[in-house]
């Protein structure tokens, strides 16, 4: 029988690392908690509780991994994927669905239980007057469904994204769905109805609108969601991944373009213009050349940064890590500049370069480099760059253990607001940075300056293999 077990972990292992670059999106941080998905598709969450971020019912922090349950304290099963952002929640199921729980405070968890459970549209009135009920909270205890107008749960997703404001996610057909605070994507330049008008909270545009909930609600107050189109009406087709900003939207094509949406008062789309657009534009760089052989983009706030195939990274829009690099060893950027795509240097203006994935948070970086290292850049008050101290760094910082070895074989990073995470080739999670509300899952709340383990059960290193 221990044989047995052995050789079923071994599979799942063996899976994992097989799925890696399909499913790489198995660890994920907000900003004071985490969220894991393991090989046989089991969740972990652990660190601050305070608004319900561990999707227990609870508001209690937890110091170590515990497991995502259902209302009924079953645990959750079946992801392939997870995001987190701020204090909310997403994993992408093996069914292709999604779950989403936290405080949902724009609509951005999808669920359509706005308000007491009712989409904001349908709020009800007392017997005394029209004013609406008071409004309850928006926060959803437990994992619930995203689903479309119509509370049917959205199907043939492929892969998502969460920001503060909205969500976006990707279905089989290479089409973008997004929903929460849409209000950067409503068109405000054209005398025409906004691209997300009446019959586009829907997911074909054809249906009838008899039962929709939407039959005698206003859509300008209801539920969003919407496809993402051109200016002709068209949904957009060959999207892999996306990425969300506070008020832009970035879409990966299968071509190694990057299309980009919303609000652009910093560059956030690199269109050479700092208009905003209701319509996707091609991000360009300096020479007004549409930037190609991208193979991964992240977004934060108002600024983006997109891994090239060569290793090196292309930022734009207004973010401190976003340092642009320049040969003649000047790292100021004009308004004009931050309108285009440009490359990436460090605080000490050395070119970034070796990346093959990347995390990016509000005040610091990681780049997992294609040889299994981490480097990082930006703040390090809480030794949130992993270099063994909490002194700033002029450059990039290489993320060490508690022996001073560098942390290596490392296949997925993420980042929290003061803290980070990433998981090795073997399974196992490490963290470092800020210990508040026991974020690192050590069993403590004390920051660590090095990579150190999460652990589990029994205080054993704690694996997405599952053996502890």
């Amino acid at each position: 029988m221990l044989l047995k077990n052995y050789l079923k972990l071994f599979a799942i292992a063996l899976l994992l690392l097989v799925s890696a670059p399909l499913y790489a999106d198995r660890i994920s941080t907000g900003d004071a908690h985490n969220l894991v998905a393991r090989g046989d598709g089991n969740q972990f969450v652990w660190g601050s509780d305070a608004n319900g971020q561990l999707g227990d019912g609870l508001t209690l922090d937890a110091l170590n991994p515990i497991p995502v349950v259902d209302i009924r304290f079953n645990a959750l099963a079946g992801a392939i994927a997870v995001a987190a952002y701020g204090d909310n929640n997403m994993v992408l199921l093996d069914d292709a669905t999604l779950l989403g729980w936290g405080p949902n405070e724009k609509g951005q968890l999808g669920s359509g239980l706005l308000y007491g459970g009712r989409f904001k549209g349908d709020q009800p009135v007392d017997g005394t007057g029209p004013s609406p009920l008071p409004v309850v909270s928006n926060t959803l205890t437990y994992p619930t469904a995203v689903v479309d107008p119509d509370g049917k749960p959205i199907a043939n997703i492929v892969t998502m994204a969460l920001g503060a404001n909205f969500a976006a996610a990707v279905n089989q057909d290479g089409n973008v769905l997004v929903w929460g605070d849409l209000t950067a994507f409503k068109d405000k330049q054209q005398s025409r109805e906004p691209v997300n008008r009446y019959r586009d909270k829907f997911f074909d545009p054809t249906i009838e609108f008899l039962g929709s909930r939407y039959k005698d609600g206003d859509p300008a107050t209801d539920f969003d969601m919407q496809y993402m189109r051109d200016a002709q009406g068209n949904r957009y087709t060959g999207i892999i991944a996306v990425a969300v900003g506070d008020s832009h939207l970035l879409a990966l094509t299968n071509t190694g373009h990057v299309l980009a949406w919303g609000e652009n008062s910093a560059g956030q789309l690199a269109d050479g213009t700092l208009q905003p657009q209701t319509y996707p534009v091609f991000v360009r760089n300096s020479q007004n050349v549409f930037i190609a052989g991208i193979t991964q983009v992240v977004a934060r706030g108002d600024g983006s940064i997109a891994v090239k195939n060569d290793g090196r990274l292309l930022g734009w829009g207004s973010s401190a890590l976003v340092v642009p690099f320049n040969n003649n060893a000047s790292n100021s950027t004009s308004r004009q500049d931050e309108s285009y795509a440009h490359l990436i240097a460090d605080g000490a203006g050395n070119l970034i370069s070796n990346i093959k994935r990347l995390a990016l948070g509000d005040s610091h970086a990681l780049g997992l480099t294609r040889d299994g290292r981490v480097i990082a850049w930006g703040s390090n008050s809480n030794g949130q760059l992993g270099d063994g101290t909490n002194s700033s760094v002029p450059g990039t910082a290489t993320v060490v253990l508690s022996n001073g070895q560098q942390l290596g074989n490392i296949i997925e990073v993420a980042v929290g607001s003061s803290h980070s995470l990433a998981v090795r080739q073997d399974g196992f999670v490490f963290a470092w940075g800020s210990g508040e509300n026991g974020r690192l899952g050590d069993g403590s709340n004390v920051d660590s300056y090095y990579a150190i383990n999460v652990r589990g059960r029994n205080n054993g290193p704690f694996s997405l293999f599952g053996l502890n």
